[in-house]
């Protein structure tokens, strides 16, 4: 069995070491996060990940394949998705045309095909799924060459994981994060039971980082002295130093292609800084427009999704702007009804402001407000279980 690796996750690299050593199978290509992963496959083809996000193979030996008209039209239909990926690479100056996004999405085709064929690949392992477009190039190219796929899915803490032969297909085990013992569908109904009954307390102590982070960026005094902590922790601050040496971004310059993008760190933290305060204005915004009050009316709950993630893009399609599918829903209503409206409070956490724009526009709740009827948003402080269980139905793009 030949088979790459879309990871450099320790676990899974293990995982692929004991194949290599067990079942006697030859791993050819994986990502490489730190040396010592990569002396345990001299032979593989050690991908840096941020190198290959911007469609730079130099350091691999197998050159892009350029796709004729007729191989590119075989992946016609998984080009929405991998344009619209491209999000993720150009959110500082949102630059990149489409013409630039078809190219590298193109190579990026090409190089998995040249991958595939020369090391006459059988299996494709994948972290999870794809989030990046090089990562959904290659299960592109594996699902069009009838090549498996393997895509482990995160659970929660406790749950392990489940793994599935395709995007958004019905799972085929369940196991531990180790690869180890399949865990059953009794001990992860047994969970979401009590996630359900505890459901604040299990919140708290799960996410405790990003509810108080949510907090503290809604107020203007614990949001400045979070900045501060962060500048005079000796640990955070020695990371912002070494970041000078090491520091990789997958992000598209202003006026350069993604290809020869290389965003130096300090105006990496000055894009970032941005993005932090219009999370700070886009919380303040919500807070002034969300209802404490659910209405008293029938209502179908709708839960946004953080963004960017693998829930809008690629899982959602066309409804990857997620004020289509708001519209979609509210133009379906029945009369008299409300559609109820969600944040995801990871929206408005300043720890995930890697991307720019916030993926949230200035005006984006209220041009939801007033481009539809029957429309409310409600407070993040209201428990999304009471929500779903006073709603008459749930609408959302994918898992929430």
């Amino acid at each position: 069995m030949n088979f790459v690796v879309l990871s450099g996750q320790e676990y899974i690299m293990a995982a692929a070491r004991q194949a290599e050593k067990n079942l006697g199978w030859k791993l050819h290509h994986h990502y490489c996060c730190q040396p010592d992963i990569k002396q345990l496959f001299p032979d593989s083809i050690a991908a840096p990940y941020i190198r290959a996000c911007k469609g730079d193979f130099v350091y691999s030996d197998i050159h892009p394949r350029i796709l004729s008209a007729r191989e590119v039209d075989n992946f016609a239909g998984f080009e929405f998705n991998a344009i619209k990926m491209f999000d993720r690479n150009d959110s500082f100056y949102d630059e990149m045309n489409f013409s630039e996004r078809q190219e590298v999405w193109r190579l990026m085709l090409g190089y998995w095909v040249a991958v595939f064929k020369k090391c006459n690949i059988n299996l494709a392992i994948f972290e999870e799924t794809p989030h990046q477009v090089i990562d959904y190039a290659a299960y592109c190219v594996a699902k069009v060459k009838n090549i498996k796929t393997l895509i482990p899915v995160r659970l929660l803490p406790g749950c392990g994981y489940l793994l599935t032969g395709r995007i958004s297909e019905s799972v085929i085990a369940g196991g531990q994060n180790d690869f180890g013992n399949f865990s059953s569908k009794k001990k992860t109904k047994e969970y979401y039971d009590e996630f359900t009954r505890k459901s604040y307390f299990i919140n708290k102590n799960l996410f405790w980082d990003q509810t108080d982070d949510s907090g503290n960026i809604s107020d203007s005094i614990s949001y400045l002295k979070s900045i501060a902590y962060k500048i005079f922790n000796v640990k955070i601050f020695y990371t912002y130093l070494n970041n000078f040496k090491t520091f990789e971004s997958d992000q598209r310059q202003k006026n350069v292609s993604l290809l020869n993008s290389d965003i130096h760190y300090l105006r990496f933290l000055y894009e970032k800084s941005k993005i932090i305060y219009l999370k700070h204005a886009l919380r303040k915004q919500y807070n002034k427009i969300a209802t404490d009050i659910p209405p008293t009316t029938p209502f179908v709950l709708c839960a946004l999704q953080y963004q960017p993630e693998l829930s809008t893009c690629p899982l959602a399609g066309r409804y990857a702007c997620q004020e289509h599918m708001i519209a979609y829903l509210a133009d379906n209503l029945p009369e008299g009804w409300t559609l109820l409206i969600k944040e995801h409070p990871s929206q408005f956490v300043s720890s995930y402001a890697r991307y720019g724009q916030a993926f949230r526009r200035s005006s984006f709740y209220h041009d939801i407000l007033e481009n539809n009827e029957n429309v409310q948003f409600v407070s993040q402080n209201i428990s999304i279980q009471s929500l779903i269980d006073a709603s008459q139905l749930v609408g959302s793009e994918e898992h929430t």
